[in-house]
């Protein structure tokens, strides 16, 4: 979806913030589950430089993602909810997203190359995450059809064609199923892309916007309207900022080697 233009906020937002509301626990009135902000991983100092500042923005408007919470019962049966206050976003977790498969549907049509837009923005969250995330692209057969293949593909992000709305060219959907000791077990995305959007002379610099946006929701980033991000309007870049590089360091800054590991 096309962030609209607004007054500069200059502000970057983990989804855990909105999700989470700030709170250090916060039990889910539905299912009684606890959702702790400190299972989240602190980056490393040495990791984050000084300029790379995130600022938070409670009334930041996601509606370009949607999440599903899905709890393993005893009996093995699941109790699943897409309700924000029963299903609260969560991070990948971090063994999963440091190898991500991502499964791409998308095709090349004419000069409107979505395949490799969806190459160039992976490779630049790949490199803006300094490897605390991989993201291994896998190019699956060619599908133009629209909203016929949105389907779940176990711990990895699969890429289709889809609508999403009025003014929306993009769209992150994200599911996690969680056993009793309220580990994930399984986590998957779905990004759905209007193939029908920058028809203009195939825009490359579009196609790569909106991919670079929408795998940023997919991995937990937020709306950044600071300078310089393809999480905020669409003309500001088609490339991460470094309000993104705190926030994926501050998710899945473990993944990153350390001096004197292995």
């Amino acid at each position: 979806m096309f962030p609209r233009r607004r007054p500069r906020t200059s502000a970057v937002l983990a989804l855990t913030t909105i999700f989470l509301a700030q709170s250090t626990i916060m039990t889910s009135a539905a299912d009684g589950i606890n959702y702790d902000n400190n299972d989240t991983p602190a980056s490393p100092a040495s990791l984050l430089p000084d300029e790379y500042e995130v600022v938070t923005d409670p009334l930041a408007d996601h509606s370009d993602i949607s999440v599903t919470a899905c709890r393993i019962l005893e009996d093995g049966s699941q109790r699943c909810s897409n309700n924000r206050k029963a299903a609260e976003w969560r991070p990948w977790p971090q063994n999963a997203v440091k190898n991500l498969q991502v499964y791409s549907n998308l095709c090349e049509e004419g000069t409107k190359d979505w395949p490799r837009a969806l190459s160039k923005a992976s490779g630049q969250w790949n490199k803006k995450s300094l490897g605390a995330v991989g993201l291994r692209i896998n190019q699956e057969e060619c599908d133009l059809r629209m909203d016929k293949n949105l389907t779940y593909i176990d711990n990895a992000i699969h890429v289709v064609y889809g609508s999403c709305g009025t003014d929306c060219c993009g769209k992150a959907d994200v599911e996690y199923f969680y056993n009793g000791q309220n580990e994930i077990v399984k986590y998957s995305a779905l990004v759905r892309i209007d193939r029908t959007c920058f028809a203009e002379n195939g825009e490359f610099y579009g196609l790569q916007y909106i991919l670079c946006h929408e795998m940023g929701h997919a991995i937990g980033l937020a709306h950044d309207y600071g300078v310089g991000s393809c999480m905020g309007w669409w003309d500001d870049s088609k490339k991460p900022g470094n309000g993104d590089v705190g926030t994926l360091l501050d998710l899945y800054g473990d993944n990153i080697a350390q001096p004197g590991k292995l």
